[in-house]
């Protein structure tokens, strides 16, 4: 058996991972992927950036970890592009829940997420359909996190169904499956590196990839700074009328507090 082989092997069979020692229960987290475990607040911005540039999302996240079961509410506020101009609306209010799961000797959760409407209307969308769009849907998920020796592997993987207000390009119900893979690797016990790969059909934005860095100032008190690539969109293979091209990319930052 070869030296990859082996190296391969022990990072997707290892029960634990890991994400540097001041992480004081920040979980490691992609852009598609939510942090599962530890309680916390965390404030995101994410903004879209080149000539289609002006989708700018600010998102207040809690979460609150009670021994196996992990719940998490986000709120994203948007400002996007009019015909009148710029305007600022609330999203889609995100809630989930997960379960750790005792089988196999992994750590692993599944997961159950919604989104409700705020009761405002952004009509816009960044990167995922199901964030500001007037709508609501389920998605079932499956997390799996693999790690040994300052290296995390995470997969995860979801199925939904949702309705949202049926106006070019969304439909007013649609079924979603995803698969995400993300690789973090700790560099010292202060500072990291995450990049992500996401697949996920029906979608906005079918096909992703982003690279983050993170740093923990103290021990919980963790910052993240990163770029998401719309690999589908540049190639013209979304639902939106757009032609093929690198118009746009997405810059994203955060301050996550655990508690």
């Amino acid at each position: 058996m070869s030296r990859l082989t082996i190296g391969l092997a022990a990072i997707l069979f290892a029960a634990t991972a890991s994400a540097g020692d001041l992480a004081g229960g920040n979980a490691v987290q992609a852009p598609r992927v939510e942090a599962v475990g530890g309680s916390g607040l965390e404030v995101q911005y994410a903004g879209m950036v080149g000539s289609d540039r002006g989708v700018n999302v600010w998102t207040t996240r809690a979460r609150v970890t009670l021994d196996q079961v992990h719940i998490s509410a986000s709120v994203p506020v948007a400002s996007y592009p009019t015909g009148l101009g710029q305007d600022i609306d609330l999203g889609n209010i995100g809630l989930s829940a997960w379960y750790d799961l005792p089988y196999f000797g992994l750590n692993h959760s599944m997961g159950l997420k919604v989104h409700l409407p705020a009761g405002e209307r952004a009509y816009a969308w960044q990167n995922s359909p199901e964030e500001l769009w007037p709508g609501s849907g389920l998605d079932l998920l499956w997390q799996g996190r693999f790690g040994t020796n300052g290296t995390t592997l995470l997969l995860q993987g979801s199925l939904g169904i949702h309705e949202s207000v049926d106006f070019a390009p969304f439909q007013d119900r649609w079924v979603r499956a995803g698969a995400s893979a993300v690789l973090d690797r700790d560099l010292g016990n202060r500072f990291g590196v995450t990049g992500s790969l996401d697949m996920q059909y029906w979608d906005t934005t079918p096909i992703e990839m982003s690279v983050a860095g993170r740093a923990d100032i103290v021990t919980g008190l963790r910052m993240r700074g990163g770029i998401l690539f719309p690999i589908a969109t540049w190639a013209g293979a979304t639902p939106a009328d757009r032609p093929a091209g690198i118009r746009e990319a997405t810059l994203f930052l955060s301050a996550g507090l655990a508690l």
